[in-house]
C-alpha cells in the first residue's frame, strides 16, 4: 500500500493549517479565473491579484473573454458566459485576494503550500508531501473491494459501446461508510437507471451468493400524461405543417421567372429580339437570366434559413436539419431556374405562363409529395410508387417538398422519440437522394432550355414557318399598292441615284 509523507503538524497558522482552513476557501476563486485565463500564479501577491481581476473585468469583461479566446479552446459564447460569472463575483474575489498579505501569507503559495509545492521555497510544502493523509481501505477489505470491482466488470465486458453511452456506475471509497457507488445515467434513455441499478445488485449477490444466483429486471416506466401526449402531438403538427408552408411558398418562385422570360418574347416588347439582333449570343442570354434568377433566389433562401433559425423550428433546426435543408434549399433554387426556362416555351403570353407555372409546381410540389406518401403507405402500391419516385423526382418542386418532408419527419422521430442516435439527414435513405437529383438535373435542364432554342432559331424551324404541310410555298398576303409601285421603281434602274 503507498505511504505518504505529511508537510507539517497542524498548529496554528502553520502550513497545513493554511492549506486546509485557508487555501479551500480561495483556490476555488483562483482556479475559477485561470479557466478563463487570468493570469494568477503561485508568485501572486495581494495588489497583482487585485489588478489581475480588475483589468480582465473592465468594459463588461470584454479584456477576460478576449484572452480567454486566444489562450483557451473554449469558444466565443462560452468564454463570454464564464467571464460573466467571474467578474459577478467581484466581491468575493477582492475579498479573497485582501487575504495575501502578511503577516499571514504573502503571496498564493504561502496559503497553498501543497497545490504550489517546492522543494526551494520555505513557504510551501515539500514535492511530495501532503496535509491530509488520504484513507485507504483495510487490509482485510482489499479483496472484498477488488473482488467487487472484478465482478463488475465482468458484468460489462461484452458490452458495446453504443449502450454503455446510457449510464455508468462510479466506485468510490470514504472513511466513514467504505466503498460506495454512484449511478451516473442518461436522461434520454428511460430504462437506464432501472438497467444499471440490476446490473449493481447482480454483482453484489453474486459476492454474497456466489456466481448462480442471478436477479432479473422488468421496467415499464409510467406513461406519458395526456398534457404531454398533447403537447408532442401539436409540435409534430405545427413542424409538418411548416414543411406544407414552405412548399406552397416556393411555388411562387418559379412563376416569378417564367412570367419575364415569357415577356421578353411577347410581340409588343420582344427585348429579347433586340438583344439577339445586337450581337448576344443565346448561351450568354440564358447564363446572364439564369446568374440573374439565382441572385434574387439568394433574398427567400437566406430570409428562410434565418426565420427557421429565429422562430427554432426544431424539425428545420435540431440534429443537423438546418445544414440539410440549405442544402435542399439550395438546391431547388439551382434546379427550379432552369425548368421554369423549360416551360416557358410552352407559353405566348406572359400572363398565362405565371399562372399556370405556379400551378404545375404546386401540384408537382405538395400534391405529388402527398399522393406519394399516400401510395407508400399501402401495402398493394409500395412496390409500384417506389418506382416512379425515379419520375416525380424529375420535378424540383418533388424534390423540395420530399426532401423537406423527409428531413421534418426524421427530425421530429429523434426529437419525441428521445433518441440519441446520429441519423445523417442527407443521407441516401432520408434526403440524399432529393438533393442528389436537384444538383444533378440543374446542369441537364440549363442544356436542354439552351438546345430547345437554338433549335427554335435554326434555319429549319425558320423554314417551317413558310412552307405549308404539303411542301409547296405559302402563299404571301397581297402586298399595298404603293409597295408594289416603290418595288418596280426600284426594280426599273430609277432608284440607282437614291442615296436611301
Amino acid at each position: 500500500l503507498p505511504e505518504y509523507e505529511l508537510c507539517s503538524d497542524m498548529s496554528m497558522f502553520g502550513k497545513c493549517w493554511k492549506e486546509n482552513n485557508l487555501c479551500a476557501k480561495i483556490l476555488p476563486l483562483v482556479q475559477l479565473g485561470r479557466s478563463v485565463a487570468i493570469q494568477v500564479g503561485c508568485d501572486t501577491d495581494k495588489d497583482s491579484c487585485k489588478a489581475a481581476f480588475s483589468s480582465a473585468c473592465d468594459n463588461g469583461a470584454f479584456v477576460c473573454a478576449n484572452g480567454c479566446v486566444k489562450q483557451t479552446s473554449l469558444s466565443a459564447s462560452v468564454c463570454r458566459s464564464e467571464c460573466e460569472q467571474v467578474c459577478a463575483m467581484s466581491s468575493s474575489i477582492e475579498e479573497a485576494c485582501s487575504a495575501l498579505q502578511p503577516p499571514i501569507a504573502s503571496t498564493l503559495a504561502s496559503i497553498c503550500p501543497v497545490e504550489c509545492a517546492s522543494n526551494d521555497n520555505p513557504d510551501t510544502c515539500p514535492i511530495g508531501t501532503v496535509c491530509e493523509q488520504k484513507w485507504i481501505p483495510p487490509l482485510e477489505r482489499s479483496s472484498d473491494v477488488l473482488s467487487f470491482l472484478m465482478q463488475l466488470f465482468s458484468q460489462g465486458g461484452d458490452t458495446e459501446r453504443e449502450d454503455t453511452r446510457y449510464g455508468a456506475l462510479l466506485l468510490s471509497d470514504d472513511s466513514k461508510i467504505g466503498t460506495s457507488a454512484s449511478l451516473l445515467y442518461n436522461t434520454s434513455a428511460p430504462h437506464a437507471v432501472p438497467t444499471f441499478q440490476n446490473l449493481l445488485s447482480n454483482v453484489l449477490l453474486h459476492m454474497s451468493a456466489g456466481s448462480g444466483a442471478e436477479i432479473s429486471l422488468t421496467s415499464h416506466p409510467m406513461p406519458r400524461s395526456q398534457g404531454e401526449k398533447l403537447n408532442q402531438i401539436v409540435s409534430a403538427v405545427v413542424n409538418l405543417t411548416s414543411t406544407f408552408v414552405i412548399i406552397i411558398a416556393f411555388s411562387w418562385i418559379p412563376a416569378a421567372i417564367v412570367a419575364y422570360i415569357v415577356r421578353e418574347r411577347e410581340a409588343h416588347h420582344n427585348c429579347k429580339h433586340q438583344q439577339l439582333i445586337s450581337g448576344v449570343s443565346l448561351i450568354a442570354y440564358w447564363i446572364a437570366n439564369f446568374l440573374w434568377d439565382i441572385c434574387l433566389y439568394a433574398a427567400p433562401l437566406s430570409l428562410s434559413i434565418l426565420f427557421l433559425k429565429l422562430f427554432n423550428i426544431d424539425a428545420f433546426v435540431s440534429n443537423g436539419a438546418l445544414w440539410a435543408s440549405f442544402v435542399v434549399f439550395l438546391g431547388y433554387g439551382l434546379a427550379i431556374t432552369p425548368f421554369s426556362y423549360l416551360l416557358s416555351f410552352l407559353f405566348a403570353k406572359h400572363t398565362t405562363a405565371q399562372v399556370l407555372c405556379l400551378v404545375i409546381n404546386f401540384l408537382t410540389g405538395l400534391l405529388l409529395m402527398l399522393t406519394s406518401y399516400i401510395l407508400g403507405l399501402i401495402e398493394s402500391t409500395q412496390a409500384v410508387n417506389e418506382k416512379l419516385m425515379w419520375i416525380y423526382r424529375l420535378f424540383p418542386g418533388f424534390c423540395l417538398g420530399h426532401g423537406l418532408f423527409e428531413i421534418c419527419t426524421n427530425s421530429v422521430a429523434l426529437a419525441q422519440l428521445g433518441l440519441q442516435t446520429e441519423v445523417d439527414l442527407l443521407g441516401w435513405d432520408v434526403a440524399g437522394k432529393d438533393a442528389m437529383y436537384l444538383y444533378v438535373s440543374a446542369p441537364c435542364f440549363f442544356a436542354v432550355a439552351v438546345l430547345v432554342d437554338y433549335l427554335a432559331h435554326s434555319p429549319l424551324a425558320a423554314a417551317t414557318k413558310v412552307l405549308d404541310p404539303a411542301g409547296q410555298v405559302a402563299q404571301m398576303d397581297e402586298e399595298d399598292e404603293d409597295v408594289l409601285a416603290e418595288a418596280g421603281r426600284v426594280a426599273s434602274g430609277a432608284a440607282d441615284g437614291d442615296i436611301v
